[in-house]
């Protein structure tokens, strides 16, 4: 669902409290995205802003390649790379995961 999203191998987020996020303009629409999440995205240009439902403490998930500039981002772990496309190689240490790293869901 995140290659289909993003339209490339992954899709990078940073998960955050929804409290720690605010829209300073415009509104955003909804879509169910799957069984239990759903996406916010821009009505204008179409870009998916928020993801909701993939942890259970609330959180929500943000695209990294939505924020302007070059944000203070460490990859700190790569997930469901079950999923993974055979064409795309990790070739760094970090530690790796079928689905969510333990304790997260």
């Amino acid at each position: 669902m995140c290659r289909k999203a993003h339209g490339g191998p992954f899709s990078t987020h940073i998960p955050m409290r929804r409290d720690q996020f605010q829209i300073l303009k415009g509104e955003l629409k909804t879509y169910k995205s799957s069984l239990n999440g759903r996406r916010e995205y821009c009505p204008d240009c179409g870009t998916h802003i928020l993801v909701h439902g993939q942890v259970a403490d609330g959180s929500v998930a943000v695209p990294v390649g939505t924020l302007d500039g070059d944000p203070p981002v460490k990859v700190t772990n790569h997930i469901f790379i079950k999923d993974r496309v055979s064409w795309y190689s990790i070739l760094d240490e970090l530690p790796q995961y079928d689905g969510w790293p333990p304790g997260v869901v």
